[in-house]
């Protein structure tokens, strides 16, 4: 998934190693309320792609059997990729935000 700033795109890349052959199904879905069907239940590898773009971007899958966050605590507020995104300074009392690296690498 991508965040567009005006909207959410998805997109599959899909190889037939057996064919040879490559094709890549987009959509462009509404940034207030990215919805679009799963597509687990053909290709069962899409199952976690899915609930990535889910806890990453906020995409909704309609019939995904598991929709949940993959990365991210059931509590996170927002979805780190996309482009309005405002970390919150800390998550249950821990900070969120980084240090910069002391020394030289």
């Amino acid at each position: 998934g991508t965040d567009m700033k005006d909207s959410i795109h998805v997109a599959y890349v899909v190889t037939s190693y057996k064919l040879k052959r490559q094709f890549v199904l987009k959509v462009k879905l509404d940034r207030e309320k990215p919805v679009v069907d799963t597509v687990e239940s053909v290709w069962l590898a899409a199952n976690w792609h899915e609930r990535e773009t889910y806890d990453l971007l906020g995409v909704q899958f309609a019939g995904h059997p598991d929709l949940r966050r993959l990365l991210l605590p059931d509590d996170w507020v927002g979805y780190p990729l996309r482009k309005d995104y405002a970390e919150q300074p800390e998550y249950h009392g821990m900070p969120t935000k980084r240090e910069p690296a002391l020394g030289n690498y």
